[in-house]
């Protein structure tokens, strides 16, 4: 296949877990939403106490380093409602009434109010909406002022139009709020549109933590006119973030006590699940060198491009929520640590996070697949790409980074070491030297 070896399913048979009963799962989750909204962090005396009163963090360091199973034969899969069509934008305010009926006060956070296609999407709306330009990180900071500011108008929608951060900022505000949350991508750079979590940063740029929801996004609308239009460089990063969502859910299928991101974290993925993983690989594969062809070329707009877009809005989301995190963007949260990782896009670090975490598991032949794709289609292969003057004592903090306690990495299985990660890196470097 495109993709290796389909040898994951079968540790997912080899689970001998204590089972949760249901009202112990509800309390659960209740736990975990209560402190979500609230924004609060417990001490560490009282997360080790009992599972119903674990933290953000806690509830991490359970689910991903052997403290707490998944619960025994429980699989999940989440998933947002998804348009995907050209001339999206000009119809979003009536589709949304098709769709919630009910609401009548939108807020609309953009990237750029003055943009022609911000402007047409705010047109959509004929009775008007509050309009919020949002530039820079996802904080906390950022979040609160847009709450108070959406609270005061008695928003009860919220349409996230931009990048990660701006959408992230979005689900982040609807969802403190109980307010619908609408999704509209400028670019093809994550899978963040689909996913019920936002990445929360520091207002330096240094990376925080995931904020999980009870749900996904209640609607993903995606005009690819408007991202065939926007820069190429998104794109190609959208493909390096979407090119780790098959190997990271493999690993986590891999691993009998793997579990996926969709919140609380005791859930197996789905076959379903890794199957969109595992074709939003193959269609990576097949379509980027057509579609980026068209791209560069001003176009038309190409089925290949429409299928591009679709793994890394929608495949990649799928597969990386319902399917799990693993090395490859453990790698990525260690380095935006470093103040020169800031100029480089999410998924281009991801990238060469995805060459690290195949070599840790020892798939050279797919390391060099994707070392190769990598290089085709213009994501950084190494340090030096990322601009990232790497030295031992670095090399060092990454792998420690990598093994906090809430961090993806465990996904790998509980006796990764410092030691893989930092032989990994360094092999994924020398891999430059010797094939370039």
């Amino acid at each position: 296949t495109a993709t290796g070896p389909n040898s994951e399913h079968s540790a997912s048979t080899t689970q001998n877990d204590t089972r949760i009963t249901h009202g112990e799962q509800r309390a659960y989750q209740t736990s975990r939403y209560k402190m979500q909204m609230n924004s609060q962090r417990r001490t560490a005396a009282a997360t080790r106490a009992r599972p119903a009163a674990l933290g953000r963090r806690a509830l991490r360091v359970c689910a991903l380093n052997g403290g707490e199973r998944p619960i025994a034969g429980s699989r999940v899969l989440q998933a947002p409602k998804y348009y995907q069509n050209s001339g999206l934008v000009d119809s979003l305010g009536e589709l949304v009434k098709d769709m919630f009926p009910y609401v009548s006060r939108p807020a609309i956070i953009t990237w750029n109010r003055g943009s022609d296609d911000s402007e047409r999407l705010v047109k959509s709306f004929p009775d008007g909406a509050l309009v919020h330009e949002h530039r820079g990180e996802c904080s906390r900071q950022v979040v609160e002022d847009v709450l108070a500011m959406c609270k005061a108008a008695g928003i009860d929608h919220v349409v996230a139009f931009g990048g990660g951060k701006v959408i992230d900022v979005g689900k982040m505000v609807a969802s403190s709020i109980n307010a619908k949350t609408v999704v509209v991508p400028s670019v093809a750079s994550t899978d963040a549109p689909c996913t019920g979590l936002s990445v929360m940063y520091t207002p330096d740029g240094a990376f925080d933590e995931y904020v999980f929801f009870p749900k996904s996004p209640d609607l993903v609308v995606v005009d690819t006119q408007v991202l065939f239009n926007s820069p190429l460089r998104f794109t190609v990063a959208g493909i390096g973030d979407a090119m780790a969502t098959y190997y990271e859910a493999r690993a986590v299928m891999r691993n009998p006590n793997g579990v996926t991101l969709v919140n609380p974290f005791v859930f197996r993925p789905t076959l379903l699940s890794i199957a969109v993983a595992r074709q939003c690989a193959e269609t990576l594969y097949e379509h980027c060198e057509a579609a980026l062809d068209a791209k560069k070329s001003g176009g038309p707009l190409n089925k290949s491009f429409e299928d591009v877009v679709e793994a890394n809005i929608l495949m990649s989301g799928i597969g990386a929520e319902s399917g799990g995190l693993a090395a490859a963007h453990a790698i990525h949260n260690a380095l935006v640590q470093f103040p020169e990782s800031h100029s480089m896009l999410h998924g281009e670090k991801v990238a060469f996070g995805t060459i690290v975490q195949l070599i840790m598991e020892g798939d050279e032949e797919e390391a060099l697949r994707v070392f190769k794709f990598n290089k085709m289609v213009g994501l950084p292969t190494s340090f030096k790409d990322l601009g990232i003057d790497i030295t031992d004592e670095r090399l060092q903090m990454v792998a420690q980074h990598c093994l906090s306690p809430d961090s993806t990495m465990w996904n790998m299985g509980p006796h990764v070491t410092a030691e893989q990660i930092i032989h990994a890196m360094v092999k994924a470097e020398s891999l430059t030297m010797v094939l370039v």
